[in-house]
């Protein structure tokens, strides 16, 4: 008793109840961990709005960017107006025609949204059950865009990339390019593609992670589950 912090003024507590109190003093402990555990709270909600926000923007982009090779395909069928180049055209596709560089775009597009797909719905039972209890009430709506997406992969048919691939092959018969050609331009497709997508912004999640800036903590769990 005789260090300075018990004899100092303006700290002379030492008969407080928080000096002596054993009950007190846990108290005290276990408020500041749920100080910490609501400042973890606060950390997962904001992890979680990216990973869903970066999921769900990945997965529009390559839809997105799918239509739009459909309909200059659709376009170049017709025949009826010249298309103007835009940046995909611009890229190097070895020897390939315009018609059959949408084409191997599109098969590389495909393959990326079925891998982007199977990911989302290994993590959908994580994500749904993080959701229900790290965002709060205002937030719960957010998640509604992601369900949407993890019930379109649920629905569509494990052959639908089929097409894609037979209308490809028929596409390159009658165009002559040797292998290695064929091989680097499906190399700089795949190049392309991961370059172009992998900087998509992900607006939703940053709109979430605001909504989570303030007044997020735990939320009474509506269920039993395991983590």
């Amino acid at each position: 008793m005789d260090h300075r912090f018990w004899n100092d003024g303006l700290y002379y507590h030492s008969k407080a109840p928080w000096a002596i109190d054993a009950n007190v003093r846990a108290g005290i402990t276990a408020t500041l961990t749920l100080s910490r555990v609501q400042e973890e709270f606060q950390l997962l909600a904001q992890e979680l709005c990216r990973a869903v926000g970066w999921g769900v923007a990945y997965y529009n982009r390559l839809s997105e960017t799918m239509s739009y090779l459909n309909e200059r395909i659709v376009a170049l069928d017709r025949g009826e107006v010249a298309l103007q180049p835009d940046h995909i055209d611009a890229l190097a596709f070895a020897k390939f025609p315009k018609r059959q560089m949408y084409k191997l775009l599109l098969r590389e597009l495909r393959v990326q949204l079925a891998s982007h797909g199977t990911l989302m719905d290994e993590w959908s039972g994580d994500v749904e059950w993080l959701w229900k209890r790290c965002q709060p009430l205002g937030n719960r709506g957010f998640i509604s865009e992601w369900n949407e997406i993890i019930q379109k992969i649920n629905d569509d048919s494990p052959n639908n990339g089929e097409d894609v691939e037979d209308e490809l092959i028929r596409s390159l018969a009658g165009v002559n390019i040797d292998n290695d050609s064929q091989n680097a331009a499906t190399t700089q497709a795949s190049h392309n593609v991961n370059h172009n997508l992998n900087n998509t912004g992900t607006s939703l999640a940053r709109r979430n992670i605001n909504n989570n800036s303030q007044n997020v903590g735990p939320q009474p769990a509506t269920g039993g589950a395991s983590a």
